[in-house]
């Protein structure tokens, strides 16, 4: 068991420690400041934040969010002690790939740690927004916010999440790459996974069959060619199709074989290939064209689906 020094607790900074604060401000409180973080990308509905945390604290009280908190540990080993106020100390030991997950809302709680390994303690930290979990449920199953109770689970295992913990870090880091599509997509899936496996009562989501309507599905894909130089997001999809998201990026896969994103990041890649063809456009401009603020954007999903960078194809031709 680590030794907690308990004279280095400053108890005048923990009673200036809020019970609750905005998820906006909840970088404020934590032991470190984010490597990286998308409250300044523009992402929807949720913000994502890295950390390299110290490798020991021997006192932090964390406020409470209006927001589900989900923190997947990418590495470094900790023990970790957690309380609640009023409460006992609870131990547990952290590893890489185990998730944290509290429900927004409640009060304030504390925590300690101490490495247990030479590694970094790294990890990433979502919060997705309350109402948009409310607004999903509301799609899927007729939820209203009394039916969905997030549950306060620790050191658990979840491949699916850590999938989309991963995949929004790499967005992340590469600034947003594969356009809004990609993240509102992700986040619609963390919402749903949420629903039907980490809610105190897990809610069946059913699946929806046919695909889309010859006419909405027309009416999509004649408005994706129109704006394809634009940041499209799904709700302006949803809106062609006349239904939720959720519904939307079902049926639309049902109907074409691909996502939303998929299929717009071909159709971007297509014309790329016919611009760097027919015209003596740059790469930077033929990037802007397609819909891709920079070469660098655009040159990993073409060598993805083409298998070389847009310059040597142009070579090719």
């Amino acid at each position: 068991m680590p030794n907690y020094n308990q004279e280095t607790i400053d108890e005048a900074h923990c009673q200036s420690i809020p019970q609750q604060t905005s998820t906006l401000a909840f970088e404020q409180y934590v032991s470190s400041r984010p490597i990286l973080s998308s409250v300044n990308v523009g992402w929807q509905n949720l913000i994502v934040r890295t950390y390299t945390e110290p490798q020991t604290v021997e006192h932090l009280v964390v406020p409470a969010t209006p927001d589900p908190h989900l923190v997947l540990q990418l590495s470094g080993t900790t023990h970790v002690e957690v309380k609640a106020q009023n409460g006992a100390w609870t131990a547990i030991r952290s590893q890489p790939g185990q998730l944290f997950l509290t429900p927004g809302g409640g009060e304030s709680y504390e925590m300690r740690w101490v490495s247990q390994s030479d590694a970094p303690i790294q990890n990433v930290q979502i919060h997705l927004d309350a109402q948009y979990l409310t607004k999903i449920g509301q799609e899927t199953v007729d939820l209203d916010s009394s039916q969905i109770e997030v549950l306060d689970r620790s050191v658990v295992c979840d491949p699916f999440i850590e999938q989309i913990c991963l995949m929004l870090k790499r967005e992340l880091e590469h600034n947003s790459l594969g356009s809004k599509l990609y993240v509102e997509a992700a986040t619609q899936m963390l919402a749903v996974h949420l629903l039907r496996e980490h809610c105190v009562i897990n809610h069946h989501i059913p699946e929806y069959k046919g695909g889309l309507p010859g006419n909405r599905l027309r009416r999509v894909k004649d408005y994706i060619q129109t704006y394809l130089n634009t940041d499209l997001s799904l709700d302006d999809l949803a809106q062609q199709a006349e239904m939720s998201t959720f519904h939307f990026c079902r049926l639309f896969k049902q109907s074409t074989g691909e996502s939303p994103n998929q299929y717009i990041v071909r159709l971007r890649v297509e014309e790329a290939k016919r611009l760097l063809k027919e015209t003596n456009f740059s790469v930077l401009d033929v990037a802007l064209a397609v819909g891709y603020n920079s070469p660098s954007h655009l040159a990993v999903q073409f060598k993805r689906l083409v298998g070389m960078p847009p310059s040597a194809y142009r070579n090719t031709i």
